[in-house]
């Protein structure tokens, strides 16, 4: 199991299953020791990380709170905030571009490409993805208070308008897929250029704008 846990996302989660169970050939790998072993090993990594999860939110740790209660009852500067915040962000770009959609738009075949994405045979992964994508925009925009658009300083409205065009494209772009994007080699190599054009805007000229404009706010509140 410790082996399988440390292994990457793709030969360990519930879409790895998923195609060990119904893809072409997949059944017939289950007939044998090898096949049998693996989900067994599989399927109790994958309740132990549910397990870990409930229990982090549920258990009373120090204090009598759970551990997602005490780290968000934490007191933050604007700054440790955006930090925070941001970081999450960069976060899932990383995880999608970098370990899913760059890697699999390299590979030759469906079933290679699948595994890569964690989709399964009827899976939906570009709905998945922009589904992210548009979580990350809307902090972004609000058209009920505060956002983290308005956060940009002046001469850097042109960065953040960018950044947002770009996300948008990648949205858009999701949304043309029909059926499995495993199966979509154009749309996933489109999808590709796209995201690391988002990802690397928002390690650069997205932080940078929002960590100089709370930087000036911590400075201010302080020489008050």
């Amino acid at each position: 199991p410790e082996t399988l846990r440390s292994s990457a996302s793709s030969v360990r989660g519930l879409a790895a299953i998923e195609v060990v169970l119904f893809a072409p050939g997949g059944p017939a790998s289950i007939a044998t020791p090898q096949g049998c072993g693996y989900l067994d090993v599989a399927t109790g990594v994958v309740a132990a990380d549910v397990a870990q999860l409930r229990d982090d939110w549920t258990k009373d740790r120090d204090g009598g709170q759970s551990a997602f209660a005490i780290e968000l009852s934490r007191e933050q500067s604007p700054t440790d905030a955006i930090d925070m915040i941001v970081g999450r962000q960069i976060s899932v770009m990383e995880r999608l571009v970098e370990r899913q959609i760059v890697p699999a738009s390299r590979l030759t075949t469906p079933a290679q490409r699948a595994l890569t994405l964690q989709e399964g045979p009827g899976g939906d992964q570009a709905a998945v993805i922009a589904a992210q994508l548009t979580s990350i925009r809307s902090s972004y925009t609000s058209a009920i208070g505060p956002s983290l658009g308005d956060l940009f300083p002046t001469s850097s409205a042109g960065a953040r308008d960018a950044f947002l065009k770009d996300l948008d494209a990648v949205i858009a772009r999701t949304k043309d897929v029909r059926g499995r994007l495993a199966d979509d080699r154009v749309a996933l190599n489109d999808l590709a250029k796209l995201s690391q054009k988002v990802e690397v805007a928002l390690r650069t000229e997205v932080l940078r704008a929002l960590t100089a404009t709370v930087a000036f706010s911590d400075s201010d509140r302080d020489g008050g």
